[in-house]
């Protein structure tokens, strides 16, 4: 209804959904702009190809110093070409890693776990990471420190801008401290 009202006022509307929405939840809408050829342009974003999926892992890794090469197709795979979701996999391993190359240096001096990382670790590595986009973030976000996963919940119910002085006064602690998180 509020398309048809309005098809004399500069408007403009961005409509995003996934393929499968087309023919259920949006139907409607779609019916009335085909009518409208020129109210209507659609642009459809594809899957990464597994060239760009490998090359997107790789400068990942490599700005992190991390050279895993058969860590690709796990992600790949997971991925199904999703970029925002190739980035989330690798921060996750990236996290994942880190602490165990922290407790390896701790443990065995200065060798970095890297090098010993075998089709099994990465395999493990892999069945960490959880079979959805919102189960991996959700994942991360539980992982966080206590203080910080905190300041996240209190700052994502204020909205999406804020004063420090509002965070800290609803955290109850010092601007430094916020600052820290």
């Amino acid at each position: 209804e509020l398309l048809r009202s309005s098809h004399d006022l500069p408007i403009f509307f961005v409509l995003v959904s996934r393929a499968y929405e087309r023919t259920t939840v949006l139907q409607p809408i779609l019916s009335l702009l085909e009518k409208q050829p020129a109210w209507n342009v659609v642009i459809q974003l594809e899957a990464l190809s597994a060239e760009q999926e490998y090359s997107l892992i790789d400068q990942l890794l490599s700005q992190a110093g991390m050279r895993v090469p058969t860590i690709h197709r796990h992600i790949a795979r997971r991925a199904e070409g999703n970029p925002f979701y190739i980035e989330e996999i690798v921060r996750m391993l990236l996290e994942t890693f880190s602490g165990q190359n922290n407790r390896a240096q701790a443990d065995e001096g200065d060798e970095s776990p890297v090098a010993s990382l075998d089709a099994a670790d990465v395999e493990e590595m892999m069945n960490r990471v959880p079979g959805s986009l919102t189960g991996l973030i959700l994942a991360r976000f539980d992982n966080m420190d206590e203080p910080l996963r905190r300041a996240m919940q209190i700052a994502a119910v204020i909205g999406r801008t804020f004063s420090l002085a509002l965070l800290r006064q609803l955290l109850d602690t010092s601007a430094e401290k916020v600052s820290a998180l």
